[in-house]
């Protein structure tokens, strides 16, 4: 989360979106805080946004075009190269 609340910081010109599935808000809110990520945040707990993308299993990082089209993921966490070229992607999608 570290990693995405940089990237988020490094590219304004993509807009990152959280989404905390099946947690706790409070104990998410407060991971967050001390992550210090501060791009927006939705809370999905009964994972129904999870379930209709039809990947199993977290995290996962979607890369999504301003069609809302999956363009791009990684499954699991992300790496910097992971990240780098699934905003890359959504340079690629304009």
């Amino acid at each position: 989360m570290p990693r995405l609340a940089r990237a988020a910081q490094a590219n304004q010109s993509v807009q990152f979106l959280g989404v905390n599935t099946k947690d706790d808000p409070e104990l998410a809110a407060a991971f967050l805080a001390e992550a210090g990520v501060t791009f927006p945040q939705l809370v999905d707990i009964e994972g129904s946004l999870l379930d209709s993308t039809r990947i199993r299993g977290l995290p996962v990082t979607l890369a999504i075009d301003v069609d809302g089209r999956i363009v791009d993921r990684s499954i699991g966490e992300v790496s910097d190269a992971e990240l780098a070229t699934l905003i890359a992607t959504l340079g690629n999608t304009s």
